[in-house]
């Protein structure tokens, strides 16, 4: 997190994170049949290089939309942001041919077919490292 105004790390903003499951279901939602739940959501403070991290599973897929990750950012003086991120299309693919993934079949829209993810002009896209443990993503997020 930084501020879009001379680049200065963000240092104790609020970032907050959800996603769906590997099914397409989201918790905290009662038409998703998960009101009282509240997995794959979380909240960190921006430390004093602006950088705040998430340890998370691979978000599955829903009609109607690419993978993305949502993401609300708050500075201390209260100005906000809200995004959506999203991953390279052809990450996807791979993460999404495995199980349990794979079960649900071939999501049906890739990033250029997300219209939110056009508007946005694809400005949102994680910059994926793959790790013994997993993937990595980072993304600089700055907010004005």
């Amino acid at each position: 997190m930084v501020e879009a105004k001379g680049c200065a790390p963000a240092t104790g903003a609020r970032v907050d994170i959800w996603h769906c499951d590997a099914d397409g279901v989201y918790s905290g939602y009662a038409r998703e049949g998960a009101a009282d739940a509240a997995w794959l959501r979380g909240t960190q403070l921006a430390d004093a290089e602006g950088i705040v991290a998430f340890e998370t599973i691979y978000p599955g897929w829903y009609s109607g939309r690419a993978v993305h990750i949502h993401c609300k950012a708050w500075l201390t003086d209260g100005r906000e942001i809200t995004s959506q991120l999203y991953f390279p299309d052809e990450l996807t693919d791979q993460i999404h041919a495995r199980p349990p993934y794979a079960q649900r079949g071939q999501r049906r829209r890739r990033n250029d077919d997300d219209g939110i993810f056009r508007r946005a002009g694809g400005a949102a896209m994680l910059d994926m490292r793959g790790n013994p443990d997993g993937h990595l993503g980072s993304v600089v997020i700055a907010l004005s």
